[in-house]
């Protein structure tokens, strides 16, 4: 059973995290040949606003580029409809969001014939793992299902950011943070 390691405002969890995983970067990368780092999109790596725009969610961005600064592979997994033209939307929105793009491995979208986006989750990040051969350092999201393959009964104040220890097989840390803007 995973457990909680921190939890609290989202800006606050996401620096104990980066100065943690900075600290001992050597430290994991002796240990995991190939260190992973996965983020869903919506109320994670970008925030909508009433007007329908998006913007840069800093405090995820802080974990993104943290991410690509240790040599991670960067992946995506969105419940996003998949499509040509959603990809190379979700693509620029990141880009002019100031992610850089050219630094994800691959994103993951969610086929019409899917239903359960926690499943599909799930599915993709054990494929990510099969193919690469690699351990997720960080999962990153705004829900359960982003972190978790069965969050089963265990809650978490959805107000809040959440560091998780072992969430699934091939993670080390799951991150959920908070679903509502921190005040």
């Amino acid at each position: 059973m995973a457990e909680t390691i921190l939890s609290g405002d989202t800006a606050g969890v996401v620096q104990n995290l980066s100065n943690f995983l900075e600290e001992h970067g050597p430290a994991i990368k002796s240990r995991i040949k190939t260190p992973l780092a996965c983020f869903d999109v919506d109320e994670t790596l970008l925030e909508w606003g009433a007007d329908d725009s998006s913007r840069r969610r800093e405090e995820v961005a802080t974990l993104f580029n943290l991410a690509v600064k240790e040599g991670y592979k960067i992946y995506i997994i969105t419940a996003r409809d998949k499509s040509q033209s959603g990809l190379a939307y979700l693509k620029t929105q990141l880009a002019s969001l100031g992610f850089d793009t050219h630094k994800i491995e691959k994103i993951y979208m969610m086929p019409s014939t899917e239903s359960d986006v926690g499943q599909f989750k799930s599915d993709a990040r054990s494929r990510i793992i099969q193919q690469t051969g690699g351990k997720f350092v960080i999962m990153v999201g705004d829900q359960m299902t982003d972190v978790f393959r069965a969050p089963g009964s265990l809650n978490a104040n959805r107000d809040f950011a959440h560091v998780f220890a072992a969430p699934d097989d091939g993670v080390v840390f799951g991150v959920k943070v908070s679903e509502m803007q921190d005040v």
